[in-house]
């Protein structure tokens, strides 16, 4: 049983709870939220693509888009993959999705 269909993005704002019929669930690393915590340093990076860029559920083009984040929006950087970063859009430490690091750019600070 994969949760990769459960357990989306802002999934770490509460507990989850699953009922199986006798089997252990098959639980994945990447199905789970990912988050850091609120003290340690992150890296903030501005959005370069002008017509916006798409925020995915993973590092690659094959992974769904979640949305289009625009131009010169502010992202909190949390790791980085491969010339992928995994953003966090709100600052809560919670990984949103990730975007090609070709398109951001990192603020002074």
């Amino acid at each position: 049983m994969a949760l990769a269909g459960l357990v989306r993005r802002r999934a770490a704002e509460g507990e989850l709870w699953l009922k199986t019929d006798g089997d252990d669930p098959f639980l994945d690393s990447s199905d789970m939220p990912q988050s850091v915590q609120a003290d340690e340093a992150r890296v903030v990076y501005a959005v370069t693509a002008r017509s916006g860029l798409k925020l995915r559920e993973g590092p690659g083009v094959a992974f769904e888009v979640l949305e289009v984040v625009p131009y010169n929006t502010r992202v909190f950087v949390i790791k980085e993959k491969e010339g992928w970063a995994a953003v966090d859009l709100q600052g809560d430490g919670a990984v949103d999705g990730w975007m090609s690091q070709d398109f951001l750019s990192p603020l002074p600070g």
